[in-house]
């Protein structure tokens, strides 16, 4: 039931029309640079990466833009080449000229395709935090982290996979 809630929620928010609001569409290469893992008992592991990698990262959000602050929902992807995975999105951000401070969760669904297509519903989510440098209106370099979560009390991990990262993203208002 609560699912069915947040599908109608998102549905609503992206078909309502506003004069605030329009689509932001962004381009990112995100490099991680240190991955682990804690436990509910607060032990954890963790090392920097030895190699280097680029992962392309594509968004496209309907934005409601209220000046200083902005949140919305859409579809972000992330692709490893051969294989890609689609998944519904929500993100806000906070505009303090020249930084960019934007959290964003997503999952709940998904669509992999390439190599394996397959799509499906799950009770994980991926919490997404950063901090940016906003250089232009159209590009920004920043750091953040994701944590991998559940978001139903019934489905426990009992481990919390966490990575830290830093971008690159081109962002484009239409």
């Amino acid at each position: 039931m609560k699912r069915k809630a947040i599908i109608i929620s998102l549905i609503f928010l992206i078909l309502s029309m506003s004069t605030y609001a329009d689509f932001q569409f962004d381009v990112g290469l995100t490099v991680p640079a240190y991955i682990g893992i804690t436990t509910d008992s607060g032990e954890g592991i963790g090392e920097m990466m030895k190699y280097l990698f680029i992962i392309p990262d594509l968004q496209l959000h309907y934005i409601f833009d209220l000046g200083i602050i902005k949140f919305g929902a859409g579809i972000r992807a992330y692709t490893l080449v051969v294989e890609s995975i689609l998944m519904p999105s929500l993100i806000g951000e906070v505009n303090l000229y020249p930084f960019v401070i934007s959290a964003s969760l997503f999952g709940g669904g998904y669509l992999f395709f390439g190599l394996l297509t397959q799509a499906g519903a799950t009770e994980l989510a991926v919490f997404d935090a950063n901090i940016a440098y906003r250089f232009t209106d159209w590009f920004r370099l920043g750091a953040g982290g994701m944590v991998l979560t559940e978001f139903s009390s019934e489905y426990d991990l009992g481990a919390y996979p966490y990575i830290l990262y830093v971008f690159g993203k081109f962002s484009f208002n239409f």
